[in-house]
């Protein structure tokens, strides 16, 4: 926990998370409906508890490449759910690409 907490503060998350030690979520919500690349992946939640963003794995950080683009994402994603309840467009658009997926 100790190594999260640092993550949380290096990244200036301001907001509670979640861990799922035991991969209950990862496995009803991410492995079980398709094959995936990863086994990683993080879903930005709102108050009410509907998932408005999903980040399918690898990392994400600040430095370079797809990881800086995914990073860069997922900042403003928090940010929209911060701002409110809108709709979360990109949240549904990788729920249907999903869907071609499978």
């Amino acid at each position: 926990m100790k190594e999260i907490t640092q993550a949380m503060k290096q990244l200036a998350f301001e907001f509670p998370i979640a861990l799922d030690t035991e991969w209950k979520t990862l496995i009803n919500y991410w492995l079980v409906p398709g094959k995936r690349r990863w086994t990683s992946v993080s879903f930005l939640i709102d108050k009410a508890g509907k998932i408005r963003y999903i980040h399918p794995g690898g990392e994400y950080h600040k430095k370079d490449g797809q990881a800086k683009r995914d990073y860069l994402e997922l900042k403003a994603e928090i940010k929209k759910c911060l701002a409110g309840p809108k709709s979360n467009v990109k949240a549904q658009e990788h729920k249907d690409a999903q869907k071609n997926v499978q």
